[in-house]
């Protein structure tokens, strides 16, 4: 994974030095843009699938902004049809590079290593524990692991409790 190489400052600081990081312009030039605008959406899901699964190994690296990583695209699925459709190529052109700059800007070098909290028993259950907690990006997160669950995405609830587990709750 490509990182900033100063992992220091806010998203500014970061984002700004990916222009010169190695390899940076060969990887996002790489991006394979879907076919046609019909594949957006599952492009669009593919991403946000792989935004909740990174959460789990990388999330903590900053806990609230890597959460984005998965909103963004989930929020732009559910707006989709209400774009004109040739919008949606560019859409999840950005998309995809907003993604991958958080990525890099954001994730830590070390994967997680402490234990993981219990995932919910039920997406009730993890829907309930996120309105307990308060915090907005809990929320978001975990209706959007949910979301990810129900395409079939097994890690979706095991995020949703890591969320929990690495942002404190709202007071």
């Amino acid at each position: 994974m490509l990182r900033a190489p100063d992992q220091s400052g806010g998203v500014s600081a970061r984002i700004t030095q990916l222009a010169s990081t190695s390899g940076w312009t060969q990887a996002t030039a790489a991006l394979q843009a879907p076919a046609s605008a019909d594949d957006v959406p599952a492009e669009l899901a593919a991403l946000t699938d792989a935004g909740v699964t990174r959460y789990l190994s990388h999330g903590h690296g900053d806990a609230i902004l890597l959460v984005h990583a998965a909103t963004a695209p989930n929020a732009a699925m559910l707006v989709l049809e209400d774009l004109p459709k040739n919008l949606w190529l560019q859409t999840h052109t950005a998309l995809w590079h907003v993604c991958a700059a958080i990525t890099a800007g954001f994730a830590p070098a070390q994967t997680w290593s402490g234990p993981f909290a219990r995932r919910a028993n039920s997406p009730e259950e993890a829907g309930q524990r996120a309105l307990e907690n308060g915090d907005e990006h809990v929320i978001k997160f975990t209706e959007t692991a949910l979301r990810a669950e129900l395409r079939g995405l097994a890690a979706g609830r095991a995020a949703a409790a890591h969320a929990l587990q690495i942002i404190p709750m709202d007071n």
